[in-house]
């Protein structure tokens, strides 16, 4: 697997990772939000990320298997010792040990 940093080269295919294992991924966490399921909004919302990236404030991966994201990572909400962590990983990663989603302080 390749971990690549969030960019706009991702955007289209992480809008088909989501969509693709929506029902998996709220099995475990929240929701997505409404701007999930259109792929302007959901290139805005990704595009704030970068912006955080940019800034230190957030750090955004995803991983690829054969040039397909099958892995989503997040570093957020970071302070000054602690930040979040999740990562999302499509159900055929999840049985080979992957977790699907972790926080961390």
């Amino acid at each position: 697997m390749e971990i690549q940093r969030l960019s706009e080269i991702h955007f289209q295919p992480l809008f088909e990772f989501e969509a693709q294992n929506l029902s998996w991924f709220e099995q475990y966490v929240p929701p997505r939000p409404e701007s999930y399921k259109n792929f302007s909004t959901f290139s805005d919302a990704c595009a704030v990320l970068i912006r955080e990236q940019d800034t230190d404030l957030g750090y955004y991966f995803v991983g690829l298997l054969n040039e397909k994201i099958v892995l989503r990572a997040n570093i957020f909400n970071i302070q000054e010792q602690t930040a979040e962590v999740g990562i999302e990983s499509v159900p055929k990663r999840q049985e080979k040990g992957t977790q699907h989603r972790h926080y961390a302080r």
